[in-house]
């Protein structure tokens, strides 16, 4: 209860210091006057009562200020509250309540004549006014406009605050409303619902709901309505208003469970056939119900076993024959019916054939949601509808190799007419198209093409399969890129139970050897070419490279060397990314918002700076390909951890503005400190010598220019900025912007008026270290700094709890605990909860005690359970404070080190393992075993509708090694022998207690030729492992890479702005390991990348096109800058000071 109010006052008290303060030009001639006064009327929500005057009243001075009395003696409140009235700075005044103001109250607030300002001037004559608190509302009844309630149906009148019962039953009545007959009232009490807020909890304005439970005195009757109706005038159970507006509810209890009809669905796309069709009963029925007791067959007495289906494409599968076809397959697993505990229950057509008799018997033990049996069991019989128009075709941009015979699969049912365009493409035909994956709509309106017709079924019910030849489209050879259009009308937007539109799907297909990767990096770029038959790296390829806004003429060229690669240097890159206009921003003559090429580079203007748009286009040969370099690559850098940003041309802002302290008062000076430093081709540099126009925005918007500030040769700058006395309270933002390379930033501080607390608060558990089973207790404490104990002070405590990695002192060399990482690939052990809050009045001597029970086995893992505690002091300030303990759920921990987590399979692995206690303390004699557990994670691509597939992966853990040991006073080794390549935990526990929540689980990485089923490798990515995530520069480097081909190639890279590193060669293998040493020009941070081409036959033997060949991944890490680092050492020349006073300070 206590907690609640807590955090009403502070709100008050936040609004006591730091209200903003306004101060009208003083003026002899002018009189005293309230400029402001609120709050006034009607009022929802929490509610402070505030007078602003035109002048000073009192002068800056302390809190207890005799002058400020005299001022406040003036105002008065009706009814009288608890509180007090208090001056903000010099010309306003609040109402401070000790608790909320009544809700459902008229107040009155006066200010008498008589009060002087600084000048002398008066406040001429009283001033009084009115103002209501939240006035009691019925905000709804339930239930209501419902036709399922129960014969002991809990009826609920919701409110905003707590009402009066007797008031409310007095003015509610509850009838049966029956046609052609008088209504009879229906006996009933109204009690309080049981988890309404308690009274008097000083929950203040705050939006809360009360319940309130009609109980009626005998049960409800069946099939029958009734009525609830609450008259106005409902009193509120504090303050003086009542409720002003009438509420009611009507609803009806369930009847006898009969079937009515059978029906179309309107406006349905549900399922394959049209219409679809929905059993409608009186109530409600389960799932099971209809599975068990209605039974679906056709006319004729068949079962269903058969469904028409049109999952017609095998794409570009080379055993169809013939231009048409029809498919049926054994109906799927699942239910005929689909009820959804609704009375609406649908036929799933989905199991039906089109136009066909069907019957549906519904048998007498069919039972409704409420255990009523069917009164009415009979035979149901529809006719099906027929198929949906429909036609499927792959969409999207594909690339196929010149084995894949080029004939495009299309299912059609349902249409009369199939339209296609079908246009063979030039690379001018592409140049200049924005994004290729989502413009191929666009590209088809621009491509020129008329339609032809081909008839679509010969009947309406039975789907065909349609083969288009692509080949006469490509060239001589049988390369190039083709654009395919289908359309056909949708006959169903003629239906009224169906509103459609027509079909339409596009689509773009290249055929070609080539498979070409683009990597651009601020200074240099970087393109492999490998055959997509065979893998392997492809010398002698043409390469031009083209920008967006200029498709005629390539800004650079070149052809791929003996491994496949083509260097595109700086200089050649510059061509391809430097803007059009040359005079720029650089020059100080233009604003980016007037160079239209500057959208790719202004991050101020446009965003985020980015990569330019280039297009590729790579050819051997009459044989050509074309991709696009834009955004941050596909897939996207982000989606490995790699923040993005393109350090180029166009400077990035680096800066910062920063304050000697973060509050100031009134009078004060605020000193800040800007320093410029800007962020171009990856390196960071200063703008000495620069002139900043300097900005400041105060709390209420309003920007004022300040004097410039020039950038020393340090790269940074200074601001001196006092401030007034009569300046207004709240947050103000410094912003200082480059004249010449258009470069901003910004700095924050805040004035505020505010009071030193003059008493302290802590927290102190019994124990630091507990095990579950046991009591958590911990000692509040409150005490002034005067010494004195704060006795009946109230104190308002919360514990929470969280997962931890608890390691006892003593054993840095071992690891203790799981990681959450590998515990997030099984069950969530121990997610962060909330376990218990409460308040309680310090004892005479300022103290309290929390108790906290912890279940034994409530515990699975180790747990920080922290206490969060504040006191408030009787003038309603409050000081917090804070402490943990841990809790462990065995008392014993097992430690457990390795010599590298990454190593080869079948060589042994050796494993250190320690017991310990939470002390610290080794358990010598303790028999411990570790287990090496095998991840592998099994992936099965699944069809869910036809067209589109899933991929289903489940995780698959296998011991596949063990060695027991004792311990000793030191750690003791066994080893373990990974047998194959691949991902495996090594867990060190207790051989005779399993799952005590204590082990000790690391991971490791055996690398082999062996295949490896990872996790997440089902699209075009790769992960990357690295064995650290920081280095020091000179260090090497480990990279695991999680192959998924038995044999590719590999390009291997370190890149920022540039690639520091890049090297091709050929893998073998599920878990490829590299080597390379972290260079200092890396500081701060790189990323590696990798590129996987896989070579050699597909693992599925299926065609190279059906199998991801490509695989991309990235993998951040960061690097030392120690060394790089400026020693400082601050020496000031006194120890102490008084306020005020300053302080010269050394620097060495």
């Amino acid at each position: 209860m206590h907690r609640r109010s807590a955090g009403i006052l502070l709100f008050l008290v936040s609004l006591l210091f730091l209200i903003p303060v306004t101060v009208a030009a003083q003026s002899g001639h002018q009189e005293l006057l309230i400029t402001h006064r609120s709050p006034e009327g009607e009022n929802d929500g929490q509610v402070q009562i505030q007078v602003l005057f035109n002048k000073p009243v009192v002068p800056l001075g302390t809190l207890d200020d005799p002058a400020r009395k005299q001022v406040l003696s003036h105002f008065s409140i009706s009814p009288s509250v608890v509180g007090a009235f208090r001056l903000l700075g010099t010309n306003a005044v609040v109402f401070e309540p000790k608790h909320h103001l009544t809700l459902a109250t008229e107040y009155r607030v006066t200010v008498r004549k008589g009060v002087r300002a600084i000048d002398g001037s008066v406040l001429q004559a009283d001033l009084s006014w009115t103002f209501r608190t939240p006035g009691p509302r019925i905000l709804y009844i339930q239930p209501n406009n419902t036709d399922r309630a129960v014969p002991d149906q809990e009826i609920s009148i919701a409110t905003n605050q707590a009402l009066d019962a007797a008031s409310l039953r007095e003015r509610t009545r509850f009838v049966t409303s029956r046609l052609m007959a008088r209504d009879e009232p229906v006996a009933f009490e109204i009690v309080p619902a049981k988890d309404n807020p308690a009274a008097r909890s000083d929950l203040g304005m705050e939006r809360r709901q009360y319940r309130y439970i009609v109980k009626q005195r005998a049960p409800l009757s069946l099939d029958t309505k009734y009525s609830i109706f609450v008259d106005a005038g409902v009193r509120a159970q504090e303050g003086n208003l009542t409720t002003p507006a009438s509420a009611s509810a009507s609803f009806k209890t369930y009847g006898a469970f009969r079937f009515l009809r059978i029906e179309p669905v309107p406006r349905d796309s549900y399922g394959n056939l049209e219409p679809s069709f929905q059993l409608v009963f009186t109530n409600g029925v389960a799932q099971e119900e209809m599975d068990r007791s209605a039974k679906l067959a056709s006319k004729d007495g068949a079962t269903m076993t058969e469904k028409i289906t049109d999952k017609l494409l095998d794409f570009f599968s080379k055993a169809t024959k013939g231009k048409e076809k029809r498919v049926t397959t054994t109906a799927p697993e699942g239910a005929f019916f689909l009820a959804y505990r609704s009375q609406y229950v649908r036929v799933n057509n989905a199991n039906l054939e089109p136009d066909r008799d069907y019957e549906i018997a519904l048998l007498k033990d069919l039972t409704d949601v409420y255990g009523q049996k069917l009164e009415n069991p009979q035979d149901v019989r529809f006719h099906s509808g027929d198929l949906q128009p429909a036609v499927v075709v792959r969409k999207g941009m594909y690339v196929i190799s010149r084995s894949v015979d080029p004939r495009l699969p299309v299912g059609v049912q349902a249409v009369d007419k199939l339209y296609s365009r079908i246009m063979g493409l030039t690379p001018q035909d592409l140049l200049g198209m924005n994004d290729l994956r989502y413009g191929i709509d666009a590209l088809a309106k621009k491509v020129k093409g008329e339609y032809t017709a081909t008839q679509g079924v010969k009947e309406r019910n039975v789907p065909m399969r349609h083969e288009f030849d692509l080949k006469p489209r490509f060239n001589r050879d049988g390369f190039g890129a083709v654009l395919y259009d289908f359309y056909a009308p949708d006959e169903r937007k003629r239906h009224s139970y169906f509103r459609g539109s027509d079909i339409h799907h596009t689509g773009l297909i290249f055929r070609t050897d080539l498979g070409a990767h683009f990597k651009i990096s601020p200074k240099e770029g970087l393109l492999l070419v490998n055959s997509l038959q065979t893998g392997s790296a492809v010398p002698g390829v043409r390469v031009d490279i083209y920008r967006e806004d200029n498709s005629a003429k390539s800004c650079a060229s070149g052809a791929t060397d003996g491994t496949g690669t083509w260097k595109l240097g700086a200089q050649e890159l510059l061509a391809c990314t430097k803007r059009n206009i040359t005079t720029k921003v650089l020059s100080g003559n233009r604003r980016p918002e007037a160079d239209e090429d500057d959208e790719m580079y202004d991050s101020r203007s446009h965003g985020q700076a980015g990569p330019p748009r280039l297009s590729v286009l790579v050819s051997k040969g009459t044989d050509w390909t074309f991709l696009q370099a834009q955004g941050e690559g596909n897939p996207p850098v982000w989606n490995f951890g790699v923040s993005p940003a393109w350090e180029a041309e166009r400077p990035i802002a680096a800066g910062v503005i920063f304050s000697d302290r973060r509050i100031y008062r009134l009078g004060e000076t605020v000193e800040l400190k800007g320093v410029a430093r800007y962020l171009s081709y990856g390196e960071l540099k200063k703008e000495a010598g620069a002139e900043y126009e300097i900005a400041l925005t105060d709390p209420h918007g309003s920007r004022t220019k300040l004097p410039n500030a020039k950038v020393n040769e340090f790269g940074s700058f200074h601001i001196n900025l006092p401030i007034k006395k009569n300046q207004s309270l709240g947050h103000y933002t410094v912003t200082a912007t480059s004249k010449k390379l258009n470069l901003q930033y910004t700095g924050t501080f805040q004035v505020a008026q505010f009071r030193a607390p003059d008493f302290k608060a802590s927290v102190t558990p019994g124990r630091s270290l507990v095990v579950s089973g046991e009591e958590l207790t911990a000692e509040v404490k409150g005490e002034y700094f005067f010494g004195a104990p704060m006795g009946g002070a109230r104190a308002s405590w919360n514990v929470t709890r969280q997962r931890t990695l608890f390691r006892p002192a003593g054993w840095e060399g071992m690891f203790f605990g799981i990681p959450s990482w590998i515990d997030e690939e099984t069950p969530a052990a121990e997610p962060s909860a909330n376990v218990a809050s409460n308040w309680f009045d310090l004892d005479r001597d300022g103290k309290g005690m929390i108790r906290v029970a912890v279940p034994a086995g409530d515990v699975k893992r180790p747990m920080i359970y922290s206490f969060d505690v504040e006191v408030k002091d009787p003038s309603e300030q409050t000081v917090g404070a804070a402490a943990t303990a841990t809790v462990l759920p065995y008392p014993v921990l097992a430690g457990i080190k390795m010599g590298d987590w990454f190593g080869e399979a079948k060589k042994p692995l050796s494993v250190s393992v320690i017991a310990v206690n939470a002390d610290g303390a080794s358990r010598p004699g303790t028999a411990m075993k570790v287990k090496l557990i095998k991840r592998d994670w099994h992936s099965v691509r699944r069809v869910i509708r036809p067209g589109q597939e899933a991929t289903e992966t489940k995780l698959v853990e296998t011991v596949a090694g063990t060695c027991e040991v004792v311990s000793g006073p030191k750690p003791v080794a066994c080893s373990v022998t990974p047998p194959a390549a691949g991902y495996y935990i090594v867990q060190a526990g207790f051989k005779d207690r399993e799952n005590a929540g204590t082990e000790a689980k690391l991971t490791f990485y055996a690398s082999g030729r062996e295949m490896v089923g990872w996790s997440g490798t089902e699209y075009d990515r790769v992960e990357i492992v690295l064995d650290k995530k920081s280095y020091e520069p000179g260090e090497t480097a480990r990279a695991l890479i999680k192959s998924p081909y038995p044999r590719a190639e590999m390009l291997f890279t370190v890149e920022r702005e540039k690639f520091f590193l890049k090297e091709r060669r050929q893998t073998e293998g599920g878990a490829v390991i590299v080597d390379f040493t972290v260079r200092k020009e890396m500081i701060p941070n790189a990323y590696v990348g990798v590129v996987l081409v896989r070579t050699g036959a597909t693992a599925s033997g299926q065609e190279p096109d059906e199998d991801h060949q490509f695989k991309v991944g990235y993998a951040p890490f960061s690097v030392s800058a120690e060394e790089k680092r400026l020693q400082v050492a601050v020496a000031p020349e006194r120890s102490s000071l008084k306020p005020g006073e300053e302080l010269s300070v050394d620097f060495t």
